[in-house]
């Protein structure tokens, strides 16, 4: 993060995750669309674990498992 961005001071508080949340802050980098939703539908109860997990791995990886 500091090659990037050398005046960034919130090292401490970083975490080298695609997407995370805590309570109602859900973020994540601008590489990892599916990710970042995957957590807002969690957060929202979209769906069950197991139905949002299968979305996932379809628009992630192109799977759908039954």
């Amino acid at each position: 993060m500091k090659y990037i961005a050398s005046e960034y001071k919130g090292e401490k508080n970083y975490q080298p995750y695609s997407s995370v949340s805590d309570k109602n802050i859900i973020t994540g980098n601008g590489f990892s669309p599916i990710e970042f939703a995957r957590e807002v539908f969690k957060s929202i109860n979209l769906k069950s674990e197991e139905d949002i997990e299968k979305w996932f791995q379809l628009f992630k990886n192109g799977i759908w498992d039954e």
